[in-house]
């Protein structure tokens, strides 16, 4: 139903489903720890061979690497 000019609807279209909100929470989430997380991490760790090794941690962590390795 294509909108009138000037018309205003009584109450909000529910256009997102829950699929959209919960890809909208999960992008937020990912999209804040991408720029949060680095800054955190180049505070803590000096170089940049020292944050290269954070990351591949936690993506050995991610993968469960972590647990194979320490057996």
């Amino acid at each position: 139903m294509p909108l009138q000019p000037g018309f205003m609807p009584s109450t909000l279209a529910r256009t997102i489903g829950p699929t959209q909100a919960t890809a909208m929470v999960v992008g937020t989430i990912v999209g804040s720890s991408i720029f949060v997380q680095p800054s955190e991490v180049s505070r803590a760790v000096p170089t940049f061979s020292g944050m290269l090794l954070v990351r591949c941690g936690n993506a050995a962590r991610l993968l469960g690497l972590e647990e194979r390795v320490g057996q």
